[in-house]
């Protein structure tokens, strides 16, 4: 297993060093390393293995689901007719220690607005409230299936059902050797850089997603 990055905690987060193309959608992927398509098999697995979450259809021919498979919570994109398993990503929960948690808040600042709520109810909220962190292994897009913002749909949709699930905060490493392509894909979902956080120069938090 060719496991890059390192431990933040109880968080397994592997370093990101798969094009964004396969991150976001885009062409396919250059030099592919055989541990992401080893990866996708593993959280496509949690079919078999796993308890549903959420299941909902994005397409005539795509669904999204989300399953809770031991410390795992995996997300994948299901085509149909055939049930293949298109895209992937997982999510493990870890521990925010004070100093993680005093990070956070100064990072990120008060959750998105929810319906209703004034700026001061929410910030309320926000301090009083208890801050999960769950850490983010890379987005995984078949080949074929690339092209579309699969990856950016997978991760937007597993984000808003792990709130759901509790957790306030995502982790992930955004390594892609300078090109800065990785760390985009990672903006357009909310995520700010953290460098330093847990020991990780490339590291990015941001809130889950609001249904």
């Amino acid at each position: 297993k060719e496991l890059s990055g390192g431990e933040i905690g109880d968080i397994a987060v592997v370093e990101e060093v798969e094009t964004v193309a396969a991150a976001s959608g885009g062409a396919a992927a250059v030099g592919e390393k055989p541990w992401y398509r080893q990866q996708h098999e593993m959280a496509a697995s949690a079919r078999d293995e796993g308890i549903l979450l959420d299941r909902s259809v994005l397409s005539e021919n795509v669904s999204f689901e989300m399953w809770r498979n031991g410390d795992d919570f995996v997300a994948l994109l299901v085509a149909s007719p055939n049930e293949a398993v298109i895209a992937s990503t997982t999510f493990r929960e870890g521990p925010v220690n004070p100093e993680m948690e005093l990070t956070l808040k100064k990072l990120l600042g008060p959750p998105p607005r929810k319906p209703g709520a004034s700026r001061m109810e929410r910030f309320k909220a926000f301090v009083k409230g208890k801050l999960t962190l769950a850490g983010m292994v890379h987005v995984y897009v078949d080949p074929d299936w690339r092209g579309g913002q699969r990856g950016e749909e997978l991760s937007r949709r597993a984000m808003v059902v792990l709130k759901d699930q509790g957790f306030s905060h995502a982790l992930t490493l955004a390594d892609d050797r300078g090109s800065g392509k990785l760390r985009e894909f990672y903006e357009r979902l909310g995520f700010v850089g953290a460098g330093g956080f847990g020991g990780f120069d490339n590291a990015m938090v941001g809130h889950m997603e609001q249904r």
